[in-house]
């Protein structure tokens, strides 16, 4: 399978786990019943009145893809690069998209403008995208970690007692830039730690980006890349809750079919190891992957971000042309997901150079993706 294809499948798999969850929000699992029926949901519900819509997990994702991409840009076109302080960049301009009706107009880009918080500039394609300013509940946790006037220094423990889904749900993209799992890992444990200060925040987003890694670029299975993951896990402090969780997903995997049961056997999903041990367990089970997605949201807890984390995984594994097309069609901001999901992949195998500059950008691809 081509690497372009398990790219745009983890990132078009995850805002489809993540545009499924959001209609089921603060929703039981006999409330879903009631409503949908005995099995639960079977497709699309719809929220924020759009059928399958962008959410605040999306977007982030795609600032965490847009900002490893400018990383790659800098290194190449500058010689240095510290890759979380330009993610860090990326997350503020997606703040910048929750504080604004719109995308800055020509002239409205510069420092001191009001366009960007702190009195950054805001440059980039991705910058000008309107469906990105749509609000859709971000979790407090992150928007108090993003409001910093800068990135917290590594002994700064930021929010420490939350061990949300935040920084869970926006770490794929480490996992599908770094073919190091260890790569992966460092940077989604230093950018998780931006918002989520807890350990079980941070390592469960590291963990979530190896698992990525392992299965994007060594061909691992879900479960083969989780028992790595649980290696690796074994040298962290704090690290038992999310051992015990994704362990207890694994033994769930092989116990049969796909079940809701074994769903709600692994917790309601609302703290970060919690769904991504739901995750886990519903893309490692031999399933059809629009089972795995239903499987993924159809429980009582947090279904937005149990379906993001989901579909990463399922579309990092069986690639873009599993995932239901009729969804798919559907998707909100598709396009805007599938170009990204190129580009990304054009830096990574054929990145745009400019011949008398050493290896640095084009300037049209330094201007789209400006290295900083």
């Amino acid at each position: 399978m081509t690497l372009r294809n398990r790219v745009r499948g983890s990132l078009f798999g995850g805002a489809l786990g993540a545009a499924l969850g959001a209609g089921l929000a603060g929703m039981s699992w006999a409330q879903i019943k009631h409503r949908f029926g005995p099995g639960g949901v079977t497709g699309p519900t719809g929220a924020y009145g759009v059928h399958l819509p962008m959410t605040t997990n999306t977007q982030l994702a795609l600032f965490t893809a847009e900002g490893m991409l400018r990383a790659s840009v800098r290194f190449r076109s500058k010689g240095i690069c510290h890759p979380p302080g330009v993610v860090w960049y990326a997350y503020q301009r997606w703040l910048a998209t929750q504080r604004r009706a719109a995308p800055p107009r020509a002239g409205d880009t510069g420092a001191g403008t009001g366009a960007g918080e702190h009195g950054f500039v805001l440059t980039g394609w991705l910058i000008t995208q309107p469906v990105l300013y749509a609000r859709r509940f971000p979790g407090q946790a992150t928007l108090t970690g993003l409001s910093l006037p800068k990135p917290p220094a590594a002994e700064q423990r930021v929010n420490p007692t939350s061990k949300g889904c935040g920084a869970l749900t926006r770490s794929a993209p480490f996992g599908l830039f770094c073919d190091s799992p260890a790569t992966a890992w460092t940077f989604a444990a230093e950018c998780a730690a931006f918002t989520h200060g807890h350990p079980v925040g941070v390592l469960s987003a590291a963990a979530f980006a190896w698992i990525v890694a392992e299965v994007t670029y060594h061909g691992r299975t879900v479960v083969a890349a989780t028992e790595s993951a649980l290696g690796r896990l074994a040298d962290e402090d704090g690290a038992e809750p999310v051992c015990l969780a994704l362990r207890a997903a694994l033994d769930a995997a092989t116990a049969g079919p796909l079940a809701g049961e074994r769903v709600a056997g692994l917790g309601r999903g609302t703290t970060a190891e919690r769904a991504l041990a739901i995750a886990v367990y519903c893309a490692a089970v031999p399933a059809d992957p629009r089972a795995a997605l239903l499987a993924s949201v159809n429980h009582s807890g947090d279904s937005d971000s149990t379906g993001v984390v989901c579909g990463n995984l399922l579309g990092a594994v069986y690639g873009e042309n599993v995932l239901p097309g009729d969804w798919l069609t559907a998707l909100e901001g598709a396009d805007l997901i599938g170009e990204l999901a190129d580009d990304v992949v054009r830096e990574l195998l054929d990145p745009p150079t400019e011949p008398e500059a050493w290896g640095g950008a084009t300037l049209a691809w330094f201007d789209r993706y400006p290295g900083g």
